[in-house]
């Protein structure tokens, strides 16, 4: 995953004019990608997703609304889940599973 761009809230994870690789991602098979206003949302082949940047609202899925600096894992209500597809709005991440069911 590349990303580039200002980075207040570490949703880049560096603030680059010009793309460059997240190295916390490197070992991860990521098939989709969302963006919400400053925060950022990864969905793995493996069904894992994971979130960073701007929380304040919640929409990374944490249990808390501290802004998270490096992607972490969405664990939880996911634990069992195979996540294939992400989405966000502004200050929301909407899940979707193999099975059909759609968290948010």
């Amino acid at each position: 995953v590349l990303s580039c761009g200002p980075n207040e809230f570490n949703q880049c994870q560096g603030d680059h004019t010009i793309p460059r690789q997240i190295a916390s991602l490197e070992s991860q098979h990521v098939t989709h990608v969302a963006v919400g206003d400053d925060f950022s949302v990864v969905a793995c082949a493996s069904g894992a997703v994971f979130a960073f940047g701007k929380n304040d609202k919640g929409q990374l899925g944490q249990g808390h609304r501290e802004t998270v600096p490096r992607p972490h894992l969405i664990k939880d209500a996911l634990t069992t889940k195979h996540v294939v597809q992400v989405a966000c709005g502004r200050a929301h991440t909407i899940l979707l599973c193999r099975t059909g069911e759609v968290y948010g």
